[in-house]
């Protein structure tokens, strides 16, 4: 049973329905149908969180204005603040500056997101915030180095060859009783995957070292046991090491909620 938005995100977004289409909407700029899985809509959420803890120090229970339209941008802010901990405060852009002014001397926010249009209060609302007026789609600069991604690319490829080697088998052929046809076709996929699966783990790294959390090669000799030596020599010490911290932080985030 779902009861908080961590558990809504964690389990229904990134596990349950994690294929499925979450939202489509039109892109005019490109002139497209944009489709976002769940799997996408949750990663961005999180991508949002750690944007928004950048740019607003102590963001729990922070009140944090959203003055948009209706749009994808805006139903990512609305998880990321919900998740974030701060008390979100949607404002109607198609008020008054009297009426909004009214309204935010009621709240006293401590920043706003809005979505950059045409209104003709902008003068008044930049001149209210400042530096603390955040465009909406404040998230979209999360990147990855593209050295995490090789990196990430390279052990998935020794997970692969040391598991056909296991069996006794070529890769062509695990790939395809794996259900992805062949080694090229996993490739394929991996490599439209890797960004996003770059960004989720650097998500949950910072979440680690956040929470002070470590893993040493004496407790992943514990952990292990007498199969160190051969994980190892397959993954590589530093893939353990991460996927150990991965595994410590989702336990964390499974206790909390």
């Amino acid at each position: 049973m779902i009861s908080s938005v961590c558990q809504l995100v964690t389990q229904n977004m990134e596990h349950t329905y994690a294929e499925r289409i979450a939202m489509r909407y039109y892109n005019e700029a490109q002139q497209v149908v944009v489709e976002k899985t769940y799997r996408t809509y949750a990663h961005e959420i999180r991508c949002a969180v750690t944007s928004l803890r950048e740019k607003i120090p102590d963001l729990a229970g922070r009140k944090i204005c959203i003055l948009s339209g209706n749009n994808y941008h805006y139903a990512v802010n609305i998880f990321a603040l919900m998740l974030a901990g701060a008390v979100v405060v949607p404002l109607n852009q198609n008020k008054s500056w009297d009426e909004l002014s009214y309204e935010l001397d009621l709240v006293e926010p401590e920043a706003a997101l809005w979505d950059g249009g045409d209104y003709p209060y902008n003068e008044s609302l930049i001149q209210r915030f400042g530096d603390r007026l955040l465009p909406i789609d404040h998230y979209t600069a999360c990147t990855v180095p593209a050295e995490i991604s090789e990196y990430m690319r390279e052990a998935q490829l020794a997970a692969i060859n040391n598991q056909a080697a296991s069996y006794g088998i070529s890769v062509d052929t695990l790939m395809m009783l794996s259900g992805y046809g062949s080694e090229a076709d996993y490739l394929t996929m991996l490599d439209e995957q890797l960004p996003e699966a770059a960004k989720f783990s650097l998500l949950r790294q910072a979440i680690a070292e956040q929470e002070g959390m470590t893993a040493d090669e004496a407790e992943l000799k514990e952990l292990l046991g007498d199969n160190y030596d051969s994980y190892v020599e397959a993954y590589g010490l530093n893939y353990i090491k991460q996927d150990v911290l991965i595994g410590k932080v989702d336990q964390l985030l499974l206790d909390e909620n």
